[in-house]
């Protein structure tokens, strides 16, 4: 409904009264026209306003309306009245026509005016009814106007809340508005002009959705922008700033006023103008993706800072324009300076030649170079699985006020780092588990703690919490593996140059042997065996020095007896084999103990060889062995041979001088062996032992049990040959089973109440020991239940050490005596002469043998098979070693004048 045809209806309400005159109330009108109160008041003000209409004020806020009487009623009689109704009639007639041609005209207008508006359109009248809707509109809303025209625009629409607060506002003040607001069901953006009239409201909407859109976009730029790490900057035609970034701002120092507008050389001298400017120029003809230029950036403050600039050409048309993105690349190129540098310590661990100097290195770098305050080299002893401290920084301390080996496992931070094989970086080490000592023990707070594989652990700390950034633990981490690098290296050039030199020494060695070997065959003394040894390793080039040692069983401590290529090595130094003693705990004291070779690689690495490393730098090694000098369990005392290599006596170098101790052992004990048998003098021992029997575990017996002989058939294997009374056979049968030593017992035969026997014994105690002392049995035997035996030595054997081996076999052996005893057979000698000289050790075995196995006996109580398999022998092996065993002896008794055998 338009304007003129509301104005129409108002004064038909006055029309319908029973006179024209008759006054209303604002109230009365708008029942009348179904309406507001507030739009029946604006209608009959604006009737009053062109006359069409008179009101008056009533009461305090009343107001009443009617229509005025025509000017040309004066008559008083009938006839005038009808005349003058006849005539208001008319006039109304016309007026309503005029007013309804006015009414048809206006639409027409309207409708042509709204036709050619772009906007879409809506009328609405006081109730927010839809009065009008233009074809835009229409399109917009994808609704038709049949369906909104004369509906609440509530209903059909669903405008949001502002929009219909908005409305309201209009048509209370009367005045526009102008909004924008997201219509949920139509999924857009609308941009609304609203203007309030007398009878409602114009609204005036477009589609603002991608323009909104656009915004928000921009928006994100914006935010993204100023949110950059890195300066964002724009510049006009000019090279002016014309936008900056919050961060660009930082960096120039300069306030976002004072920066925009002023030109780009404000920010870098003009080097870099021209610099810039040709790379503008090349960008702008033929490279539209940009250019990069570092440079150093000038700030406000008159300071500069390095830094990386891309930037490019933006703008419509055919103006140019520029922007660019900048990047303070400071901390870059501190890190390219440290990583030069790292490379130079790089360059240096490849030139490094020991592990020290390694560590040493390292340790300068992450100091020096990478500005860490506390720096400590964890090498891995491989020998024993623990981490030492070794090469260090200078303000180290503040970690610990002593550094002690630890454990390769998780006990400790140092341990789990080298045994999980990754970097382990704390910010606060004392909230790690394994601190591995008391937080009041240290002051370090961030901690990274990075393996170097095999070979250790770098571990650097600072006195703050958090001072290591990812940054640091990468340079940290790089510069270990370029230790563990360095590290590989040395350990493979080391290897080579020991293998080389263990070849080289290997071939000494054996050279070495083979010259001791031919000396020792010409020694007749036991003096004579040791120097030769010594003298020999001394002139090697292998080896600086060596000496030989025996045990002095009273005083417990190791005596020079010889030495070569160094005088008086022991002057003023005493070797202890007490365990309890500390001078006991070096090689010498623990290959006495152990009869086992002891060797040092490294003199200066040794934890044990601490007491002697200022012996070491006097006279020149590196590493050394101790080795046991022994046959058949008996130790004759320790050889030390030293070294100016590091690791000598490894792999077949090692062998080689272990089987040395054996060989030196085996000479020895021939000479003492020779000694004795070729001696007029002898030491003799006669033990004791009471009721061996129940000592073992066995019934007594009164029968008597002789040990005749006892044969070496090798491996510590002997056959024992005895005789035995019939009452003492049992128990003599008895005895594999409670001896371990023991293997077996076969009767030979029985004769007058007396049977031989013959045992097999692996590992016998006291035989093997005084085989291997150069002694012999002169007797033994079980008599009334009690054991005797009688034991011969040369007069050098050390007496007190044969007692402490027999009481260690037989703990209730008692001695009976020791004494002096003379040889005075020269046929003894001749015969003793043939056996240990003439006779092979194969040839005296089979001859003994087969002697005590009866097989010289007629008839024969063992056969030339029997006897072979006792030795492990062929019966044609056997024949051959008895017959020219045979010739020997006999040819010693028939070509010698004829003496007294005892």
């Amino acid at each position: 409904m338009d304007a003129a045809d509301s104005l129409a209806d108002t004064l038909a309400v006055f029309d319908r009264a029973d006179s024209p005159s008759t006054p209303y109330t604002t109230s009365e009108v708008a029942d009348e026209l179904d309406c507001s109160r507030r739009t029946a008041y604006n209608r009959l003000e604006r009737l009053a306003e062109s006359g069409d209409l008179e009101t008056k004020k009533v009461g305090a806020r009343g107001r009443v309306w009617w229509r005025p009487p025509d000017p040309t009623d004066g008559g008083s009689d009938d006839a005038a009245e009808d005349d003058a109704s006849v005539d208001d009639a008319t006039r109304l007639r016309e007026q309503v026509r005029r007013l309804e041609r006015q009414r048809e005209d206006l639409r027409r207008e309207l409708d042509e005016l709204f036709e050619r508006i772009d906007d879409a359109f809506l009328a609405l009248d006081d109730d927010l009814r839809v009065t009008y809707v233009n074809e835009r509109a229409e399109s917009l809303l994808d609704v038709a106007a049949t369906d909104l025209l004369g509906r609440p625009i509530h209903d059909e629409l669903e405008p949001g809340v502002h929009s219909e607060r908005l409305f309201q506002e209009a048509l209370e003040t009367q005045e526009s508005a102008t909004f924008e607001e997201f219509h949920e069901p139509l999924d857009r953006w609308f941009e609304a002009h609203v203007y309030p009239s007398d009878t409602g409201l114009s609204v005036y909407f477009r589609d603002v959705t991608e323009r909104k859109e656009r915004e928000r976009e921009l928006e994100r730029y914006e935010t993204v922008v100023e949110t950059l790490w890195d300066g964002v900057y724009a510049l006009d035609e000019d090279e002016r700033f014309v936008m900056a970034n919050r961060r660009f701002l930082d960096m120039t120092g300069y306030d976002r006023e004072e920066l925009l507008g002023r030109p780009i050389h404000l920010v870098h001298g003009e080097s870099v103008n021209e610099v810039a400017a040709e790379s503008s120029s090349t960008v702008a003809t033929s490279d539209p993706e940009g250019a990069t230029l570092e440079f150093d950036l000038r700030r406000k403050d008159g300071e500069t800072i390095p830094v990386e600039s891309r930037f490019g050409p933006y703008g419509p048309d055919d103006r140019y324009a520029w922007t660019g993105v900048t990047r303070d690349v400071s901390d870059r190129k501190r890190f390219e300076e440290t990583l030069k540098s790292l490379h130079d310590s790089s360059r240096e661990l490849l030139g490094a030649k020991s592990r020290e100097e390694v560590g040493e290195i390292a340790a300068n770098a992450a100091t020096d170079v990478l500005d860490l305050p506390g720096v400590i080299v964890y090498r891995h002893d491989a020998a024993d699985g623990r981490l030492r401290p070794a090469e260090r920084s200078v303000e180290a301390d503040f970690m610990r006020d002593e550094f002690p080996d630890v454990s390769a496992d998780d006990s400790t931070i140092t341990g789990s780092a080298f045994v999980g094989g990754d970097p382990v970086h704390h910010d606060d080490v004392l909230d790690a588990p394994n601190l591995g000592v008391d937080p009041d023990g240290t002051r370090m707070r961030a901690g990274s703690f990075v393996p170097m594989g095999d070979h250790g652990v770098l571990v650097v700390g600072s006195r703050e919490p958090g001072e290591f950034d990812h940054r640091t633990r990468q340079l940290v981490e790089l510069l270990a593996a370029n230790a563990e690098a360095a590290y590989d290296r040395v350990a493979r050039e080391t290897q080579l140059v020991r293998h080389r030199e263990q070849l080289t020494a290997l071939n000494n060695l054996n050279a070495v042997v083979r010259d001791i070997n031919e000396a020792l065959v010409q020694q007749s003394t036991r003096e004579q065996v040791e120097q030769v040894v010594c003298d020999r390793l001394a002139d090697a080039e292998s080896y600086e020095f060596a000496w030989f040692g025996t045990v002095d069983t009273q005083s417990e401590t190791v005596e020079l007896t010889a030495e070569a290529g160094v005088e008086n090595y022991l002057d003023g130094v005493e070797i202890s084999i007490d365990p309890d003693d500390a001078t006991a705990r070096g090689p010498t004291g623990r290959a006495v103990r152990t009869e086992e070779m002891q060797v040092t690689g490294d003199v200066f690495e040794d934890p044990d060889y601490e007491s002697w490393r200022d012996h070491a730098r006097v006279h020149g090694f590196r590493s050394s062995a101790a080795i046991p000098v022994t046959y058949e369990d008996t130790l004759y005392g320790v050889l030390n041979v030293y070294a100016d290599r590091v690791g000598a006596f490894e792999g077949d170098e090692r062998r080689v001088v272990r089987q040395l101790g054996e060989v030196v052992g085996h000479a020895i004990a021939s000479i003492e062996r020779k000694r004795a048998l070729m001696s007029d003098e002898m030491v003799e021992l006669e033990f004791r032992i009471r009721d061996v029997f129940e000592s073992v575990g066995l019934p007594e017996s009164e029968g008597t049990i002789s040990f005749d002989r006892a044969v070496p058939v090798g491996d510590d294997v002997f056959i024992e040959y005895g005789t035995a009374t019939n009452d003492a056979i049992e128990t003599l049968t008895a005895l594999p089973e409670q001896l371990p030593y023991w293997e077996e017992v076969t009767p030979v035969r029985e004769q007058f109440g007396t049977t031989t026997f013959e045992a097999r014994l692996t590992e016998p105690p006291v035989v093997s020991m005084v085989a291997s002392a150069g002694g012999y049995i002169e007797s033994a035997s079980i008599e009334g239940g009690d054991y005797h035996m009688t034991l011969h030595f040369p007069p050098t054997v050390d007496v007190r050490s044969v007692v402490e081996r027999v009481r260690d076999a037989y703990p209730t052996v008692e001695v009976v005596t020791r004494r002096q005893v003379s040889r005075t057979s020269e046929s003894l000698r001749r015969l003793d002469e043939v056996l240990t000289d003439e006779m092979t050790d194969r040839q005296r075995t089979a001859l003994e043998t087969a002697y005590f196995a009866g097989f010289f006996e007629w008839p024969r109580e063992s056969s030339a098979q029997d006897v072979a398999e006792s030795l492990g022998v062929a019966d044609a092996t056997f024949h051959q070693h008895v017959r020219l065993a045979e010739n020997k002896l006999l040819g010693a008794l028939f070509e010698q004048p004829a003496t007294s055998i005892r």
